[in-house]
């Protein structure tokens, strides 16, 4: 991810996602959300969301194409896994449930 400007397009993004799934843990702890770096694709990075689980994400890429690949969970309840694709488009349920 070379290009400053999609980069922070994917992060505001990835920040709504954030804001969807854990809006009152992030209000309740004053958490303050992850900043994207350029990383090589692949590269798993979590963010933990007291009360709630954690999301993981990492960097994918197909020739000049880059989004981020996001997994979600409570991990207190069975079954609430999501996984999102998140772009500078906005972000796509891939798998919901596990």
């Amino acid at each position: 991810m070379r290009d400053p400007t999609v980069l922070r397009q994917i992060e505001n993004v990835f920040h709504s996602l954030i804001r969807l799934r854990a809006a009152q843990y992030i209000d309740k702890y004053a958490l303050a959300l992850p900043l994207l770096k350029p990383t090589p694709a692949g590269e798993v990075a979590v963010f933990r969301v007291p009360g709630m689980g954690y999301f993981s994400y990492q960097w994918q890429q197909t020739g000049a194409q880059w989004w981020l690949d996001v997994e979600s969970r409570y991990t207190a309840i069975s079954g609430s896994g999501q996984r999102h694709r998140v772009t500078a488009q906005g972000a796509s349920l891939l798998e919901d449930g596990f």
